[in-house]
């Protein structure tokens, strides 16, 4: 542990092409564009971008670390204790941390794994030996998996490098290999998470906290202060308990006011259908117009966004 400070456990901060024991489905596993850009099944990696080969037992992988990720450890380290939790196979855990930790600095073998869960698909604190709820901030990429933890969670977007991530979540989008990019270093989701570790860190000491999840909760509440959302009919439910929906409850968690109906406080209105009421209102009156996107980036990213990047378009 660090300085009296709480325990971190982040997800494995890398995307994976995965090579079964042939050819055929390595090559199947990366898209026709990937394999145009040079990915192929003799692809041995290239540590100068942060891109390896993993080979366990019949699988072989290619890994692409995430940008800022060993600046990242490195930063998190002096903060937090840190531990592992994947849902991947022992085998596969161990590799990838050989990757990000080879000498053991940040982890110090402090890593849980699908073998060590206690239930199939979900991860809890129970496998993590003196973890308490109230010491520990949890990151992933996927809350689902996180059932009972929900207060301790922090929410970050899923590393999308290669098109088989892609596919494997229904992301309907090009991966970033496939567009030659990559996530930057000083303001990628890596650099934004922990600038949000760093005031949760603080906000603990500083304010005296005895429970890391009421300071969690307060570090969210500043993104959205000064904004009033309106949704519009997003989903079936919304019309009777718009609270219980995921877009309404990211909102208020990160210190947004929420109506149903529009009124002279709302200042955005929250819709998919350009055609719907309260859209139209929202442009006669000079409101901002977004759609649901505009929350979850906003909750990624830990600030507000510009709105003009979120448009709803007219048909």
């Amino acid at each position: 542990m660090a300085p009296a400070g709480p325990h971190l456990a982040p997800p494995l901060p890398a995307s994976a092409s995965h090579r079964g024991g042939d050819e055929h489905f390595y090559t199947t596993s990366l898209s026709p564009v990937e394999q145009a850009k040079g990915f192929t099944p003799y692809t041995f990696g290239d540590p100068s971008i942060d891109l390896f080969r993993v080979d366990i037992d019949n699988l072989s992988m290619l890994v692409k670390l995430r940008a800022f990720a060993r600046g990242f450890l490195k930063q998190a380290n002096a903060l937090f204790e840190m531990h592992v939790y994947t849902l991947g196979i022992r085998a596969y855990a161990r590799a990838a941390v050989r990757l990000l930790d080879p000498n053991g600095i940040y982890f110090g073998g402090r890593i849980v794994s699908r073998n060590e869960s206690t239930k199939e698909n979900t991860k809890s604190l129970d496998v993590i030996q003196g973890a308490d709820p109230a010491m520990v901030v949890i990151l992933d990429d996927t809350d689902d998996v996180w059932p009972g933890y929900p207060d301790n969670l922090i929410l970050m977007d899923r590393y999308r490098y290669f098109a088989s991530t892609c596919r494997t979540f229904d992301y309907d989008i090009p991966s970033l290999a496939e567009q030659g990019l990559e996530e930057r270093e000083h303001d990628g989701s890596l650099a934004v998470v922990l600038g949000a570790l760093q005031r949760i860190h603080q906000g603990f000491f500083d304010g005296h906290r005895a429970d890391v999840r009421e300071v969690i909760a307060k570090v969210r509440s500043q993104v959205l202060p000064e904004c009033t959302l309106a949704f519009s009919f997003l989903e079936q439910v919304m019309e009777d308990y718009p609270e219980a929906t995921l877009p309404w409850r990211l909102a208020e968690a990160f210190g947004a006011a929420c109506r149903k109906d529009v009124d002279e406080e709302v200042t955005h209105v929250v819709a998919e259908d350009p055609a719907a009421e309260k859209a139209q209102w929202a442009r006669d009156n000079g409101k901002f117009l977004v759609n649901t996107e505009w929350v979850k980036a906003a909750s990624f990213r830990w600030c507000r966004q510009d709105e003009q990047a979120f448009p709803v378009n007219l048909l």
